[in-house]
Formats: structure tokens, sequence, C-alpha cells
């Protein structure tokens, strides 16, 4: 399985009142694209194996920052200019099946690890790196089933 998603949202003509940042209201926001894509593969989901039916996950992704930044040396401390970020990131996981034998239905154990970077266009902007790991477990089962017999 692969999939593919993009997100544009147009921030660029918007109207906020000025600060004193120095940037004018026009430069003060970017449109932001996102890019993201990913996929899952499983060797044979209706094995009888468990390491068969683990499900490997992988991903990247890509975006730009909606704001522009003032920046300043701070060595002179004067201006220069003004600055964005891009973030890029990676991420790889794992869903372990379990199955509930009494009903058999499949639930979800998903382990993922993340990893990005906030990465600055100015050079005396600070660079960002990020990790993250989660774990969520998915279960699978029948609510508001109507009984036939009481």
């Amino acid at each position: 399985l692969i999939g593919l998603d993009g997100t544009y949202q147009m921030w660029k003509e918007l109207e906020y009142p000025g600060l004193l940042d120095g940037l004018t209201p026009k430069d003060r926001f970017n449109d932001v694209i996102r890019i993201n894509t990913g996929m899952e593969y499983v060797i044979d989901p209706l094995s009888q194996n468990f390491f068969h039916r683990i499900r490997f996950r992988g991903g990247v992704s890509y975006a730009n920052a909606y704001t522009n930044f003032s920046v300043v040396d701070p060595v002179s401390g004067l201006s220069a200019g003004m600055g964005s970020y891009s973030e890029y990131g990676v991420n790889v996981g794992l869903g372990l099946p379990f199955r509930d034998y009494m009903s058999g239905h499949v639930s979800m154990l998903n382990i993922g690890f993340g990893y990005s970077r906030q990465q600055p266009d100015a050079s005396h902007m600070i660079r960002q790196d990020m990790f993250k790991i989660s774990l969520s477990l998915n279960i699978n089962e029948l609510w508001f089933f109507k009984r036939q017999f009481n």
C-alpha cells in the first residue's frame, strides 16, 4: 500500500496588523506547501506465521513554514533580512497484530519512530532536530451489536 498526500495553504494574502519587527504585512507570511508520502508492506496478511503478518511502515515529508522572521546578526546586532524554515521528516514503524481468540478479531499494536528537522534558510537562525517515539493500540471489536437471543 502506497499513499501520497499534499496540502496547499494560502497565507500570503493574510491581512495582519504591523508589528515592530521590520516586516511588512506582505512579507510576514508564506503560502504553505506540504507533501507526505508513505507505504505499508505486509508479507502475507493471512499467514499463520506471526512474523509474516507484521506491517512494516515508512514515510517521508516536506513542508515550508507559513511565517517569516526578522533575522538579526548576533555579532553586529544589525538586521540580516528575513528568514523562514523548511521541515523535512522521516518516519518508520511496525504494526504488530494480535488476535482475540474468543471473538477472532485482530487488533494491532503500533510502534513508530520519527525524525524531523526544521532547517532555517538564514545562517543566523537555529536548526531544530526532533525525535518522536509513538506507541498506540487499535482494538478491533464489535460494539452496539443487537442481541438475537436473551
